[in-house]
């Protein structure tokens, strides 16, 4: 059997991470991200469909991406700006976290190279990507698994209509929150 080619669809950004000691770094993140880059440690052939700053940020994430063995999907939308998560932890080790994710991404791609697609729940949340991330997922071949990490803080989970298309899309009856701050 042919090793299946994986495409991640969702958020890339920058982790601004402020130490109690006052020492900041900036560390590539996003979930989908850390999905796209453990997949390919792992052997897998993966490509991550995103939105990517034209900035130094933006640089980090696509050095990080391409020497993990990710491929950046050709359709990645280039902003003006990286979205980022700056993240304040205590001495005792709480993290207070602010978000600043902008993302979009086209309203369809060839799926014909992809057996298995994963996103995550920021990224089914936040628009403008999400109506066009739902499009993408509606429109699958049928073949093509879908998998969704179901870990969204409440800031970012829909309300009213588009909470019920992407529960019926992930075929989840409900989403529990993650708290703010953990």
């Amino acid at each position: 059997m042919m090793e299946p080619e994986i495409l991640v669809i969702g958020e890339a950004l920058i982790d601004i991470v402020r130490e109690a000691d006052g020492t900041t770094s900036r560390l590539p993140g996003g979930s989908p991200t850390y999905v796209a880059v453990g997949l390919s440690r792992l052997g897998h052939s993966v490509t991550e469909l995103t939105s990517l700053g034209d900035d130094d940020d933006g640089m980090i994430l696509r050095t990080h991406l391409h020497d993990s063995g990710v491929r950046i999907h050709l359709k990645s939308r280039i902003n003006d700006y990286t979205s980022r998560a700056e993240v304040d932890l205590t001495a005792a080790g709480e993290a207070d976290l602010e978000f600043a994710v902008t993302w979009a991404i086209p309203d369809s791609i060839r799926w014909d190279s992809y057996d298995i697609v994963h996103t995550g729940s920021i990224a089914l949340a936040l628009e403008p990507g999400a109506s066009s991330l739902l499009n993408l997922l509606r429109h699958r071949p049928k073949h093509v698994l879908l998998t969704v990490d179901p870990n969204v803080r409440s800031r970012f989970l829909p309300t009213g209509r588009h909470r019920d298309d992407r529960a019926v899309l992930t075929g989840s009856r409900c989403c529990q929150a993650q708290p703010e701050g953990r």
